[in-house]
């Protein structure tokens, strides 16, 4: 049966909280304090029925409940790795987008193409460079040492005027037509000896025609006849003014080679051996003069040093082979060596026996 109504109370004043208590089939008791001002509602009805009073309390404290509830707390979001939302970002790029980094990544990748090349080049120019360097310090040190050889070169062929002046005061009427000649190859002075009536060479510090001297003075006292049709192949090519390597033609010293060769290889059988052919050299002491090696045998033994020997001492004793002369003349020397010259200077003459 429904509990039995409340005893009447006296009605609120408006403004004033209220304590109302609800009664329900479950027997529990709902309690709440209603500020009719601050909901802006209206208060109850003084006198009203018993079960309108009821409907009235419920229908205040479910608005009342729903005003004082607290907001309901805001779901939160589970946190997302960077990875998934660039691949989500990826993924909702547009195209042009996409176009526009696949630009920029090309764009990108020439210029570090371009960077290394670059770098490539800068490491050539630097090894370039660096040997650059190098040719030019060398450059300098040849020119250098180029230069101090002209400045000795120089020093060494004004010794000619020294030479020339105490000829002139010291000779006396001993020579005539003194000519110191300073831009020859080999600086050398020019005279003629008054008493002999024959033209004379004087060079000076000249190593190199000591030895060549001492060579051919070796190879006249093996064949007597050379030396004379040596002097003779020497005027000759003077009184024809080709002699003079300064107008290109073969010097004196040049006109005699010839003739050796003529006697050591052209005539058949040769009157002259090769007294500087390995064979005969290769047991011999290093001599080297102005880098040309200088040995050769006379006698058994190396003339490269006596250039004073004018009597026959390192004669042809202990050379084998062929040489000696045989009896051959000046003339039969002579002979053979110009239609030897002619034959290689006009190459249709006729061909005689040598």
């Amino acid at each position: 049966p429904p509990p039995p109504p409340p005893p009447a109370r006296a009605p609120p004043s408006p403004g004033t909280p209220q304590l109302l208590t609800l009664r329900f089939t479950s027997a529990s008791t709902v309690q709440c304090r209603l500020n009719f001002a601050a909901l802006d509602l209206p208060p109850p009805p003084a006198a009203a029925s018993e079960e309108a009073r009821l409907v009235e309390e419920a229908r205040l404290v479910e608005v009342a409940e729903f005003a004082t509830a607290p907001p309901p707390p805001t779901p939160k979001l589970a946190s997302k790795s960077p990875a998934s939302t660039t691949r989500k970002r990826r993924l909702q790029t547009p195209p042009s987008t996409e176009a526009a980094l696949a630009s920029t990544r090309e764009a990108v990748a020439a210029k570090e193409a371009r960077l290394a090349e670059l770098r490539r080049v800068q490491t050539d120019a630097t090894a370039a460079l660096s040997a650059a360097t190098a040719a030019s310090n060398a450059l300098s040190t040849a020119r250098a040492g180029v230069s101090a050889a002209k400045a000795e070169a120089e020093a060494a062929k004004r010794v000619v005027f020294d030479v020339a002046g105490a000829m002139r005061r010291g000779g006396g009427k001993a020579y005539s037509d003194i000519e110191p000649i300073r831009h020859a190859r080999t600086p050398v002075v020019r005279c003629c000896d008054t008493a002999a009536g024959v033209e004379c060479d004087v060079v000076v510090n000249n190593r190199l025609a000591i030895c060549n001297t001492a060579l051919l003075r070796s190879y006249a006292h093996l064949l007597p006849a050379f030396r004379d049709a040596a002097r003779l192949v020497k005027a000759w090519a003077s009184k024809r003014g080709i002699n003079k390597a300064a107008d290109g033609y073969l010097s004196s010293y040049g006109h005699v080679l010839l003739l050796l060769h003529y006697l050591q290889a052209v005539r058949s059988p040769p009157l002259l051996p090769d007294l500087q052919h390995p064979d005969l050299t290769k047991h011999m002491p290093a001599a080297v003069c102005e880098g040309i090696d200088v040995r050769f045998q006379a006698g058994g033994t190396s003339d490269t040093n006596d250039s004073n020997d004018t009597n026959g001492a390192n004669g042809a004793d202990g050379i084998g082979g062929s040489g000696g002369g045989g009896g051959a003349g000046v003339g039969a020397v002579l002979s053979g060596y110009f239609r030897c010259e002619t034959r290689v200077a006009l190459p249709s003459a006729p061909q005689t026996p040598m």
